[in-house]
């Protein structure tokens, strides 16, 4: 009988450890992530004329670069130019691509934008796209951003692919 009792704190202390393991997983704070988004997220536009939209990015940790692919309706859209937004040219030197544009296929692949030796967690435009309407009636036209990584300059933060 002396030995069952003898046995019982150790029990108990794993009952302990394991109550305490429970509760800091359940009191853990969630972490926010970093948004990448396309702004605005619709607008009425007249045929002929040209759409400026922006991939707008929202850090939710520190960041040194970030780069996406994008779709797009090739009847409807021509993508006319490509520019490197301020969130990372406030801090210090980047290096900007305007990727590679496939206005027949509707893509544009590889945009990136990277910070030389710092972190940014300022909000900010990642990259501006000037888009000509083409002569089609249309009622709407989408933009999808694909292939979305961000990162800082240690490590890649974040990997989103739709």
């Amino acid at each position: 009988m002396y030995d069952a009792f003898k046995f019982r704190p150790l029990g108990y202390f794993f009952i302990l450890v394991l109550f305490v393991l429970f509760a800091s997983i359940l009191i853990t704070p969630a972490s926010a992530e970093t948004v990448v988004s396309i702004s605005p997220s619709e607008q009425s536009i007249a045929i002929g004329s040209d759409v400026t939209v922006v991939v707008y990015i929202e850090p939710d940790t520190p960041i040194s670069g970030a780069q996406f692919d994008l779709s797009f309706d090739s009847e409807s859209l021509s993508v006319v130019s490509i520019s490197e937004g301020d969130v990372f040219t406030n801090s210090a030197s980047t290096l900007f691509n305007e990727g590679t544009i496939d206005n027949s296929e509707g893509t544009i692949m590889n945009v990136w934008n990277v910070l030389i030796g710092e972190n940014v967690t300022e909000s900010g435009t990642l990259a501006t796209i000037v888009f000509d309407t083409k002569g089609v009636f249309s009622s709407s036209s989408s933009l999808q951003l694909n292939n979305v990584l961000v990162s800082n300059s240690s490590q890649l933060l974040m990997v989103w692919s739709q």
